[in-house]
């Protein structure tokens, strides 16, 4: 940058205006060259790539008046080249600064009151959301919990009805094999005793789903 910035000095000091210049009616009046207006877009592309809007160099390159180059007086074309080799000297001293467009940007959308009341709309409008989702995954806990209570009280009715139906039944058992006629038995003794033994065995297994 700051070898561009020589270049653009040293090449400044080649114009003047006897070769910015032509005969016009026995009178010489400015006209730029092409190498002199090339200089000249040269300088402003400089600032561009390196000042701010608002810097002193980019301020002063403004006062440029561009029509007083061309069918004016040596006085007049002389005071725009004083004003362009101003700027050069003016960003010899001047350090090179430009704010980035989105530093611009973000400071310009901060500045922005319909910025934050954007914001403030979508800071509510999350909240409520998030208050409502809450709500409505905790009543989807509730009704699943709700329905698991359900079928497990459902199972233990069913359980219920077993158990009483097995108490049944073996009530039944119980009173068959309690009158029995184990004396009209055409059994001997032993035998006698080992049937009345089993068939007791047997009562009292099924007694046991009491």
């Amino acid at each position: 940058m700051k070898q561009r910035l020589n270049d653009l000095i040293k090449k400044g000091e080649g114009f003047n205006f006897n070769n910015n210049s032509q005969l016009i009616r026995s009178e010489y009046y400015s006209k730029a060259s092409d190498e002199f207006l090339a200089w000249i877009a040269g300088i402003e592309d400089f600032l561009i790539q390196n000042y701010d809007e608002e810097s002193g160099p980019v301020k002063l390159f403004r006062t440029l008046d561009r029509d007083k180059l061309n069918e004016y007086s040596q006085s007049s074309f002389e005071e725009q080249l004083r004003i362009l080799r101003a700027t050069l000297i003016a960003c010899d001293n001047i350090s090179p600064y430009k704010q980035k467009e989105e530093d611009n940007a973000i400071i310009s959308l901060l500045k922005n009151p319909l910025f934050w009341t954007v914001v403030a709309i979508l800071i509510a409008g999350s909240f409520t959301l998030g208050f409502y989702l809450g709500n409505a995954r905790f009543d989807a806990n509730l009704i699943e919990l709700s329905e698991t209570k359900r079928d497990l009280q459902d199972s233990l009715k069913i359980k219920n009805r077993i158990i009483e139906s097995l108490r049944h039944n073996s009530d039944s058992a119980l009173n068959i094999l309690g009158h029995m006629p184990y004396d009209k038995m055409n059994l001997d003794t032993l035998s006698h005793r080992k049937v009345q033994t089993t068939i007791e065995n047997a009562g009292k297994a099924l007694y046991l789903n009491k």
